[in-house]
């Protein structure tokens, strides 16, 4: 039945594409020139229809597989491999975007949405814009086609295989709907320009556009912060962003998007940059669909903790990626001498000169960022494919971010147009105030040169923004949104400088009911429990110079990957989180009185009234094929009693195994003592005995207990990164309100 709905609706679909193209190509009608008009309105009409009935086929689909989900349906492959009995209702719907052909379906679902928003809102340029929509739809329907969500299997197993216990998060739930909104509104801006390039309409496009192209930067970079904070606060690694490939990848549309939607401010103001921001819109979603087929190709499967496998349709995806870059090339071409646009002209300081060389800079790490992140795919042309060093987007986006934190300082205090005057002055608090930021940075500690630069031109747009933003949400809180974006992107760099510069880490061993000191910090490990969802919780008491607190990080063993998973444990401050990270747990031995000795041949020593003396090695024949045993013989006095033992060990390959000797009736201590040979050291001829039924212990024995290893850092300003966050995605919300409001 799912495949039955997919099927249709492609079919329609496909109808509605037609249905368009006959409405667009009106001249291919052969009746009397006043049946015309009926002919378009009845096309037209048609096309609607069909693309309504598709989405509501795919919006049944789709509730169909949720419902195979809910009630978990295992016969289907899908539902079998993602869910499980044991999920909640938050993390079971989930599953429906946890694999491939989920999200496909997701995807599809969302983008069907986004036509039906379009098809009311796009005015004349609606059936050129729909078509190409509906072909990009059938693209989608296609795929579901050749990776479907409702392939169904022999039997009916019990239980499912579950969600990767990485996913088993809050965030799940969020951050791949909106992501997957984003990468659906990107067709939008789009389609708008083709139809724009088909229609002749080079700037009456804008006015329809620029909404999108600001809800897409919304929904994408919103997408993209909520990845980076479920990173921090779920994956232990201490970071929010690692320049993974896959992560790159959504990075890369949201940032030609971002440049889009200045260029459109730019034109919408002086006309300028037209063929810029066609250029502009079509790479916009083909990135989109190139983080797809890096995602979904399996090429990057060496280099990407988030790449899926390769499921046989590379084919496709490079056909749907080629397409829109095709297309939109020849319409580019055809149309290139009809685009007349006025030069930006730089004979004097304005506001739209700024933001086209902000716009310069952000495509050129943009640039970057895709050089990098293809370099699997460039390398393997030459040689074996290799992957480039975290530190390359470091190093080369450093001084690219400083010039554009440089250009946002300056741009707020500029007026549209060519003819600037009293901005140097305004500017003079903002300097002022940078210089006390970065004299402050340096005593702090942050020393090298090129760092302290962008502290201080990241602390200018930050001293800039703030005063206009106070100086226009006086006025109206609308006329606010861009300074108060602004100002959120240079609390990022400022936050990303301080908590990655700044940051403090150390490795500490941790011994059950031992205390011990890390970065200013008494930790005592209490030991562990396992609650009901069998991700076992490390109990640690923190002490420090203001609070007291009781650290709850997990480190657990899952049969899903047959691995140890960690989640690590934060205590957020207003300038400083402190993050513990398990990395290991040594368990303590199943017997409750098991004690070692380590002895060198001829050394005596003692352990609970007995006194062990290691008189010699026994070196047996092989018992068997491969098998070799080896022996200790041991003098033992305990009172006035003398006897010997031979504890040994049987080695075969580099498997150990023990064979443990009882100490004689007549001498033991009421514990029934045995011993066994736990180490051997041919180099320095020493050995490690172990002891079941030893209670005190005596010399250098001792008895082992549960040990947890962890990483314990220290990261400043993460709050005002975070807070950086929350402002740009405010600012872009009421962009967007004052828009829609305009439009």
């Amino acid at each position: 039945m799912g495949k039955f709905f997919i099927w249709a609706a492609l079919a329609a679909t496909l109808l509605s594409a037609w249905q368009y193209y006959r409405a667009l190509n009106t001249t291919a009608f052969k009746g009397k020139k006043k049946d015309r008009a009926k002919y378009l309105e009845t096309s037209l009409k048609n096309a609607r229809r069909a693309f309504y009935v598709m989405s509501g086929l795919v919006a049944v689909a789709s509730a169909y597989l949720l419902y195979l989900i809910l009630a978990h349906q295992f016969q289907f492959e899908y539902v079998f491999r993602y869910s499980g009995r044991n999920l909640g209702p938050g993390l079971l719907l989930s599953t429906f975007w946890a694999g491939q052909a989920g999200s496909f379906l997701l995807w599809a679902l969302l983008t069907a949405l986004m036509g039906i928003v379009l098809m009311r809102t796009a005015r004349k340029l609606e059936i050129p814009a729909m078509l190409f929509l509906s072909v990009i739809q059938g693209f989608f329907l296609v795929l579901l086609v050749k990776v479907s969500p409702f392939v169904q299997t022999a039997h009916m197993p019990p239980d499912g295989n579950g969600l990767n216990p990485l996913l088993q998060n809050f965030w799940m739930i969020i951050h791949p709907p909106i992501l997957f909104l984003g990468y659906a509104a990107a067709v939008v801006p789009m389609v708008l320009a083709l139809a724009a390039l088909v229609q002749k309409q080079y700037d009456e496009w804008l006015s329809v556009a620029l909404p999108w192209a600001l809800f897409t930067s919304f929904t994408l970079g919103a997408g993209i912060i909520i990845g980076g904070y479920w990173a921090y606060g779920t994956l232990g690694w201490g970071g929010y962003w690692g320049w993974d490939p896959v992560e790159n990848s959504s990075l890369v549309p949201w940032m030609i998007n971002f440049a889009l939607f200045h260029g459109m401010l730019i034109q919408k103001t002086r006309g300028s940059l037209k063929r810029t921001n066609f250029v502009l819109a079509i790479l916009s979603f083909a990135f989109v669909l190139y983080a797809t087929f890096l995602t979904r190709s399996g090429v990057l499967a060496d280099f990407s903790v988030h790449s899926f496998q390769d499921l046989g349709i590379n084919g496709l995806l490079i056909l749907f990626l080629a397409s829109p870059l095709v297309g939109g090339a020849i319409l580019l071409v055809k149309r290139n001498q009809q685009i007349t646009t006025p030069e930006l002209g730089f004979d004097g300081l304005s506001r739209e000169n700024t933001l086209f060389v902000g716009m310069l800079i952000l495509l050129a790490s943009t640039l970057v960022i895709i050089l990098g992140t293809s370099f699997p795919l460039i390398s393997r042309i030459f040689t074996k494919p290799s992957n480039v060093n975290i530190s390359f987007y470091n190093t080369v986006n450093l001084p690219l971010m400083i010039a554009m934190s440089f250009v946002l300082g300056i741009t707020p205090f500029l007026k549209w147009g060519s003819h600037q005057n009293g901005y140097r002055s305004k500017l003079l608090i903002s300097l002022a105030l940078s210089l006390v930021t970065t004299a402050a940075a340096l005593l702090a500690g942050v020393t090298p040169a090129l760092l302290l630069v962008f502290v201080a031109t990241s602390a200018f747009a930050f001293w800039t923004n703030l005063i206009v933003f106070y100086q226009q949400a006086r006025l109206h809180i609308l006329n606010s949104a861009a300074p108060l974006a602004h100002l959120g992107l240079a609390l990022m760099f400022l936050g990303i400088i301080v908590s990655g510069y700044l940051d403090q880490e150390q490795y500490v061993k941790l011994t059950k009911g031992v205390p011990a000191e890390a970065l200013g910090h008494e930790m005592l490990y209490e030991g562990s429990h396992r609650p009901k969802d069998g991700k076992d919780v490390l109990r640690i008491q923190v002490k420090d110079a203001t609070s007291a607190y009781l650290a709850t990080p997990r480190l657990f063993y899952t049969k899903f990957n047959d691995s140890m998973m960690k989640e690590p444990f934060i205590k957020s401050g207003w300038f400083q989180d402190f993050y513990i990270s398990p990395l290991e747990r040594v368990q303590a031995e199943p017997s409750h009185n098991h004690s070692t000795l380590s002895l060198k041949k001829g050394e005596k020593k003692k352990i609970e009234g007995y006194e062990i003396r290691f008189a010699s090695f026994n070196m047996g024949e092989h018992s068997e094929k491969g098998v070799m045993k080896i022996g200790a013989n041991l003098e033992v006095g305990y009172g006035s009693r003398r006897f010997t033992l031979a504890p040994a060990m049987e080695m075969a390959g580099d498997k150990r195994r023990s064979l443990p000797v009882p100490f004689p009736e007549e001498a033991t201590n009421g514990h029934k003592p045995s011993v066994f040979l736990q180490a051997v050291n041919a180099t320095d001829r020493s050995i490690q005995l172990g002891f079941d039924g030893m209670v005190d212990l005596a010399e250098d024995a001792h008895r082992p207990v549960e040990t947890i290893a962890v990483q314990v850092s220290t990261k400043p300003f993460m709050n005002v990164l975070w807070l950086g966050t929350v402002l740009l995605t405010l600012g872009a919300v009421l962009a967007m309100r004052k828009r829609l409001i305009m439009h």
